[in-house]
């Protein structure tokens, strides 16, 4: 797992696995949940 924030964004994105991402959900105005092809959370990006 690995947590990266972006300044010039005010994002902080967390990686959870290095699975690609097969999509990706929105789950507020700023919560977006990646998903594997297995249904296994990826990376959540918050703002």
């Amino acid at each position: 797992m690995r947590a990266t924030y972006y300044d010039g964004n005010d994002i902080l994105v967390i990686r959870l696995s290095d699975k690609p991402i097969h999509r990706e959900v929105s789950q507020g105005w700023c919560t977006h949940i990646s998903y594997a092809e297995d249904g296994t959370a990826v990376e959540i990006a918050l703002c």
